[in-house]
């Protein structure tokens, strides 16, 4: 690359917004700014590069037994000649040259489904973990009122109470409609290939 600018960029997707977020990063390298990093929350960093030379895709690793591991997925990506640029968890930000085509081929809903199968699972498991350290908060603020006194009581129970409230807040602004919306995209995929539930 000839020139080594370095821009970062704050912006807001969801876990339900995979197929927004790649167009907004293909529309980035086609005015010429390459993703460099994503910091796994909302800021991305690019770099000026050839304008119109890459395509990015938006994938995750499966954690379980099945197909391809974590290490040998990326290792076969890279034999298709498609590069991880950036890798957070199980978050994987794919590219590849646009001269060797497009990421989906014929099958491309049924690679749509794929990853929108894959990110409502991970978003259930999450949620489920945040519902027990929900209720655990939520019970140790409980508890604390029963077995302390003072000061120690009164700090225990504000940061019981306020992780307890916190985490419910943020899953039922958040997470619960991100799950919902990726619910009716797996949906509207598996009626638009004619799979019948």
């Amino acid at each position: 690359m000839k020139n080594s600018e370095v821009k970062r960029v704050w912006n807001w997707f969801t876990i339900a917004d995979i197929e927004r977020e790649e167009k907004w990063l293909n529309e980035m390298a086609a005015a010429g700014w390459l993703l460099e990093k994503w910091d796994g929350c909302f800021r991305y960093t690019f770099r000026r590069g050839e304008r119109g030379a890459w395509l990015y895709k938006i994938d995750m690793v499966e954690d379980g037994a099945k197909g391809l591991n974590g290490e040998e997925y990326v290792s076969f990506l890279g034999e298709c000649g498609i590069e991880v640029v950036c890798r957070h968890k199980q978050w994987l930000f794919l590219r590849k040259r646009v001269v060797d085509g497009p990421f989906d081929t014929a099958d491309a809903l049924y690679a749509r489904l794929r990853i929108t199968n894959k990110v409502y699972g991970y978003a259930i498991r999450a949620l489920c973990y945040l519902a027990v350290i929900c209720f655990v908060a939520t019970a140790l603020s409980m508890l604390g009122r029963s077995l302390t006194e003072g000061n120690l009581h009164d700090f225990f129970e504000g940061v019981s109470t306020g992780l307890g409230l916190g985490l419910t807040l943020g899953l039922t602004l958040f997470y619960v409609p991100a799950i919902t919306k990726l619910r009716k995209q797996m949906d509207s995929l598996v009626k638009e290939i004619g799979i019948k539930n």
